[in-house]
């Protein structure tokens, strides 16, 4: 067989798929609320460069170096969300409480044989886990009187030819979208009953990035610090409406 003509069946039968994010996902997790230990939220997260602290060892792992003796850390959290909207003069509002885990680690010290407070006085290593960002919140928007719907978005997506099977066939489906033979076009009831319909939406979002980290640090003359750390970040996000 001929190697051109085997090259080119692979590419035939191996398909290339591609996905992107938009402006709002690239800011959604590009920026981080640290929650980390208690210590650390009680001063703002501002452990980067004062280190002693498993919240920072991602950001400054030589203030891993600053530990004089081992830790264990165990930091649970506790949040109150609560928003508010108003829609065609309607105020609508929502709370939640949530519960969930700060950090875990443990931070251990090896002092050197030498005991002395010169040269290499301590190698301390870490491993745990800090929650980087919560992605959970609850939304509600109401209104009163409406002057449009949502199936005219439907609608007007069904004449461009913009057929979705999530939208405009369930629409066509359930007989909400209808079609009229004589114009040629897409239109749905609420067009002919008249508006003045209520409308109300909830959007709930769920989940979080969370890192895992495993960090060594070293102790000179307790004036020179050194480190290196690596960690693993795990991200999940789900909206729903």
């Amino acid at each position: 067989m001929n190697k051109n003509f085997v090259t080119l069946a692979m590419l035939i039968v191996l398909p290339f798929i591609g996905v992107s994010q938009d402006f709002v996902d690239a800011l959604r997790y590009s920026s981080l609320r640290m929650e980390g230990t208690a210590r650390s939220g009680g001063m703002g997260n501002a452990f980067g460069s004062l280190g002693g602290d498993f919240t920072a060892i991602g950001i400054n792992p030589a203030g891993l170096g600053i530990y004089r003796s081992s830790e264990f850390a165990f930091s649970p959290s506790f949040g109150f969300m609560n928003s508010s909207s108003n829609y065609i003069g309607t105020s609508a509002n929502e709370n939640d409480y949530r519960l969930g885990l700060g950090n875990v680690s443990y931070v251990g010290t090896i002092k050197t044989k030498s005991g002395s407070s010169s040269g290499l006085v301590s190698v301390n290593f870490g491993i745990g886990y800090n929650r980087a960002k919560d992605f959970r919140s609850l939304n509600l928007i109401s209104g009163q009187n409406a002057q449009s719907s949502f199936m005219d978005y439907i609608a007007e997506n069904a004449n461009a030819d913009d057929w979705s099977d999530f939208y405009e066939e369930l629409a066509w489906k359930t007989d909400v979208l209808q079609f009229d033979t004589d114009q040629k076009v897409y239109w749905h009831d609420i067009q002919d009953a008249g508006y003045g319909q209520s409308q109300r939406k909830s959007i709930a979002g769920k989940g979080s990035m969370d890192e895992y980290t495993i960090g060594l640090g070293l102790n000179f003359n307790h004036k020179f610090y050194l480190g290196g750390s690596l960690g693993i970040t795990d991200l999940f996000f789900s909206e729903a409406t």
